[in-house]
């Protein structure tokens, strides 16, 4: 299982801190991003969110996940 799958059943758990520390380990991947971005948004941190989604989206502009 690659980190950004990873990441994303640490989030789905409720692990919102254990799956943004794995995503801190490769911030170039747009699905890790975004993982990033949720956890961010669940843990109050919106700006950082925002950000994570954004970069997400400039990297892959077609990427329907970066919400």
């Amino acid at each position: 299982m690659d980190g950004a799958a990873r990441a994303r059943r640490m989030l789905e758990e409720g692990d919102l801190e254990g799956a943004l520390r794995l995503c801190m380990s490769c911030p170039e991947d747009p699905d890790v991003l975004n993982v990033m971005g949720a956890s961010l948004r669940g843990l109050g941190r919106y700006g950082e969110a925002a950000a994570c989604f954004e970069r997400s989206l400039r990297m892959d502009p077609r990427d329907r996940d970066a919400s």
